[in-house]
C-alpha cells in the first residue's frame, strides 16, 4: 500500500511516502553535531518510529539554504550523509554497493522560522548485504528545530 501520512510533532512536520496505516512515526531529533568531518558546522535530523528505529540525514549548515540540491551515488559525496538503523538493522551508503542518497533543500524562511527538506535514498543493510529504499521524505522544522539549522 502506498499511502502518506502527515505527522506534527514537536515542531517537525514528516510526510512518509510508502507507510501503511498501521504504522506511526513518533520519534524525531535535531541535533547539532558535527558528524561530517572538516571545519565547517553540521547538522543530524532523525525521524521515524523511535530512537531503535529510525532514519537520519546530516547535512552542513552552509548548505541549508533554498535550492540547494545534494546527490550521492555509492558514497561519492562526503557533504552530507543518509543513514538508519531500522530493526536491529543498520542501513548506510557504501562506496562498493549501488546505494545513492539525495538531499535537497525546498525553502529556507528565516522570518517564519521555517526550513523544508526532502530526502530519499537506498541503502545498504551491512547485516544481510540487501538494499533497502527510503522512500521521498518531506521534513519541515519550526521553531527551536529551525533555529539549530541555522
Amino acid at each position: 500500500m502506498n499511502t502518506k501520512i502527515l505527522i506534527v510533532a514537536t515542531g517537525l512536520v514528516l510526510l512518509l511516502s510508502g507507510c501503511s496505516d498501521e504504522e506511526t512515526h513518533k520519534y524525531t531529533e535535531v541535533t547539532a553535531f558535527n558528524f561530517i568531518q572538516g571545519p565547517e558546522k553540521s547538522v543530524v535530523v532523525s525521524f521515524g518510529e523511535n530512537p531503535q528505529n529510525h532514519y537520519s540525514f546530516a547535512i552542513k549548515k552552509k548548505y541549508i539554504k533554498t535550492g540547494t540540491e545534494l546527490f550521492s551515488e555509492s558514497k561519492n559525496n562526503t557533504n552530507f550523509a543518509v543513514f538508519a538503523d531500522i530493526n536491529e538493522e543498520t542501513l548506510m551508503r557504501a562506496a562498493n554497493s549501488p546505494t545513492s542518497a539525495r538531499v535537497k533543500v525546498i525553502s529556507v524562511d528565516t522570518q517564519d522560522q521555517k526550513a523544508v527538506f526532502e530526502v530519499e535514498a537506498t541503502l545498504l543493510n551491512l547485516d544481510a548485504g540487501e538494499l533497502k529504499k527510503l522512500e521521498r521524505v518531506e521534513v519541515i522544522f519550526r521553531g527551536d528545530d529551525f533555529l539549530l539549522l541555522i
